[in-house]
């Protein structure tokens, strides 16, 4: 370093702030991305958490005509593989309202 001109130690200083301030500029960047991705999937876990669009079961109505799981066509008459198969259906059912909410929240389409 003692053999660079005053001139070339400038450039030399020049590029270094040139490059941290590049540096920096593309973190805070990076920041902001990461920043509207934690409020985009924050914003879908709150509108599955809050379960609005939830399929509406009429527990009532539902235990009168059947469980709509097929239970009834599946002719189970012991009681633990109906409770068994019902626990699965809707289960399964469940998992997929909650894809589906998440996948649509994460489009933007909720």
């Amino acid at each position: 370093m003692a053999d660079l001109t005053r001139a070339e130690l400038i450039a030399e200083l020049r590029t270094i702030v040139h490059g941290v301030a590049d540096q920096a500029a593309a973190m805070l960047e990076a920041d902001a991305d990461v920043r509207v991705e934690r409020d985009r999937l924050r914003d879908a876990l709150q509108l599955i958490a809050s379960g609005e669009d939830a399929p509406d079961l009429e527990v009532e109505g539902d235990a009168r005509s059947g469980l709509h799981c097929g239970v009834e066509d599946r002719d189970l008459r012991d009681r633990y593989d109906g409770a068994d198969f019902g626990y699965t259906v809707g289960a399964e059912k469940t998992l997929e309202w909650a894809r589906n909410e998440a996948n649509a929240a994460l489009k933007g389409e909720a």
